[in-house]
């Protein structure tokens, strides 16, 4: 009998041991994730080339009332985002002490938002706070999430807006009470916040198709027909030019590029390989969870967008959190009924956390805690932008937003265009032969179109080189 006891003390330590580690892992991922975030959003220049080109459609639906434009003439810009994100940004371009610090915000609390929701569907099935805080703290360890969740982009609004309609429809659909169909407007949101925020409303399109077909067909009908009604309105005010944006040229953008494959689904599946092992268990062995598990397969299958260019890492974002919602209820089933086990289920979720764990930021904090490293390119650019003497051609459109300097041209979007055989109209191209702009902030989009490239060579100076950016004035050599 001792010798039991003994067993189940010493089980007991070890349970302790894991998550006073586990806690402690997750307070310093926690503090790394504000602190960037505060760095971050007080940062008056862009921290990702996108942050410019969402800033730039905020200006331009401020000052001309649409973003939306014949791409052969300038403004040269691909109006790529649906309107409720760029139209909010657009409202509060000039209250703050950079027009970067309300996107940024909005992005920030947005996250925080949707641990809010994490927690609550979690402790509303363990009843336990520490580990359901514990799970929505995991939220913010990728550094993915860290990133785009201070950057001023759509992307995390609409998957909070999102996610926030699955809820909806989950917490309330067996109760056939109407109020699941408050999903729909938030889906709807979604939507127009981004136009890629279709995986959670397509889970619950798939579950009710499943469990119960009359739903499926009031559901479908309540969020396409305003769905249709919304986009044909857009497309109405935009002259037709709201499609021409957001999907037709898109489909030059969109070509997926096989050779990738691997590598994305390893670089996703490896770090959250514990929670994938508890996912697969379930579908063959339980199968609960069924809307969860749609909504974390559909998520897996769209993972395959980022092998498509300009494919980055905020298109994981909705994935970690579908895989971190099945995986935490999932922990939760085996956490509450078999106390054996919990032991080694906290082990894993320390393991979890270790692979999760954003080192690579944690050292960039350490050295750089006020400011990125790349402050002084930034600085640069300003002046030059600052006192340019005429027209400018910028990769870093955030900063003619922040200088007020007129826009030309948008070159990741042409340039990609251009690539993958879409032949845009070449003003630009003859514009920086005649030498019109005054200064060019050239990235690698505009190096990579050839006849730009050679026109900075022919009709350029180069007057400063960093990374991201080199600075070039007009004058032969």
């Amino acid at each position: 009998m001792d010798e039991k006891k003994k067993e189940e003390q010493l089980e007991k330590n070890f349970l302790l041991f894991f998550w006073a580690v586990f806690l402690c892992m997750l307070f310093f991922g926690l503090v790394v994730f504000i602190l960037y975030s505060f760095r971050t959003i007080a940062y008056p220049y862009i921290t990702d080339y996108t942050e410019g080109h969402v800033l730039m459609l905020s200006r331009l639906l401020h000052e001309e009332g649409t973003y939306f434009f014949d791409v052969n003439n300038y403004p040269m810009i691909n109006g790529v985002y649906t309107p409720v994100y760029i139209f909010a940004t657009s409202l509060f371009l000039d209250s703050f002490f950079s027009p970067y610090v309300f996107g940024r915000m909005t992005s920030f609390l947005a996250a925080f938002f949707i641990s809010v929701l994490l927690f609550s569907v979690f402790y509303r099935k363990s009843k336990n706070k520490i580990l359901s805080f514990a799970l929505s703290g995991l939220f913010f360890f990728p550094f993915y999430v860290i990133r785009w969740s201070t950057m001023n982009r759509p992307d995390v609004l609409a998957i909070a807006l999102s996610f926030a309609g699955i809820l909806a429809y989950y917490f309330w659909y067996k109760k056939k009470s109407p109020i699941r169909f408050l999903s729909i407007i938030l889906f709807l949101l979604a939507y127009f916040t981004k136009q890629s925020a279709i995986i959670a409303p397509a889970s619950v399109l798939f579950y009710a198709l499943i469990c119960d077909r009359k739903e499926f067909a009031k559901f479908s009908a309540l969020y396409f027909l305003p769905l249709a009604a919304g986009i044909s309105l857009l497309e109405v005010a935009t002259g037709g030019l709201f499609i021409e944006h957001v999907i037709r040229l898109m489909r030059f953008l969109s070509p997926i590029r096989w050779e990738y494959f691997t590598f994305v689904y390893q670089e996703f599946l490896r770090p959250n390989s514990i929670l994938v092992i508890l996912i697969v268990v379930n579908i063959f062995l339980f199968r609960r969870h069924r809307l969860f598990t749609i909504y974390f397969l559909l998520n897996l299958l769209f993972v395959i967008a980022r092998t498509k260019p300009g494919g980055n890492y905020n298109l994981l974002l909705e994935a970690h959190l579908s895989i971190l919602l099945l995986g935490g209820m999932i922990f939760i089933d085996v956490y509450a009924t078999k106390e054996k086990a919990r032991t080694l289920m906290v082990s894993f979720l320390l393991l979890y956390a270790f692979l999760q764990f954003p080192y690579e930021l944690s050292k960039e904090l350490y050295y750089f805690p006020l400011v990125p490293e790349r402050i002084a390119q930034d600085k640069t650019v300003s002046y030059y932008v600052e006192n340019a003497s005429g027209p400018i051609l910028s990769e870093d459109m955030g900063i003619l937003v922040t200088h007020g300097k007129d826009f030309y041209y948008e070159p990741f979007t042409f340039t990609t265009l251009y690539k993958y055989g879409y032949q845009p109209d070449n003003k630009i191209v003859q514009d920086c032969k005649n030498e019109i702009f005054s200064v060019i902030i050239a990235g690698q989009n505009i190096f990579d179109r050839p006849e730009l490239s050679e026109c900075l060579r022919e009709h350029y100076i180069q007057k400063a080189a960093f990374p991201l950016y080199s600075v070039f004035i007009r004058g032969a050599k």
